[in-house]
């Protein structure tokens, strides 16, 4: 499907996820050779569920030789594209988890956990706990997200260009 979306010419390639696979303080991921492919075919947004937390990670790509795989057990700076706020379109992937629309408690962020490297924002119930959603706007040159507070102070965005 995402070969056929490329050459459909459908220029932002989106995949939601019911349920997360590669979060902040998850212990494996029972999707991995999905989330493989997302990340080789540079999927660009990967949006995850079920995680009561906000995460945001960096531009992430498989490249087959020096980053084959994210580990759940160590950090490989190799699999980071991008880690500012401003992406490009085609080089990797940004995995969303916007788990704070309402359900109580939010969970804790394992600030410990080797795979916080692969993320550039997050909120939980010990790290700026704050309800909101992420809003999403696209067009045919930019896919931005902006997170909308409705209590605390904590705000993110990003863009994706090309």
């Amino acid at each position: 499907e995402i070969d056929s979306a490329r050459a459909a010419n459908i220029h932002w390639v989106i995949v939601a996820m019911h349920q997360y696979c590669f979060v902040i303080d998850s212990t494996s991921c029972t999707s991995q050779d999905l989330l493989d492919l997302l990340l080789t075919k540079h999927v660009d947004l990967i949006l995850q569920a079920q995680k009561h937390t906000y995460q945001v990670s960096k531009q992430l790509a498989l490249n087959g030789t020096t980053c084959t795989t994210l580990s759940d057990s160590h950090y490989n700076s190799n699999c980071v594209v991008n880690s500012t706020t401003t992406m490009t379109r085609g080089v990797g992937s940004v995995i969303v988890v916007t788990g704070t629309g309402g359900t109580t408690p939010q969970l804790a962020i394992n600030t410990h956990d080797p795979k916080l490297g692969y993320f550039r924002a997050w909120a939980g119930a010990n790290i700026n706990e704050t309800w909101g959603v992420s809003q999403f706007t696209v067009s045919a040159t930019q896919l931005s997200m902006h997170f909308v507070n409705v209590s605390g102070s904590f705000t993110d965005s990003f863009s994706i260009n090309g």
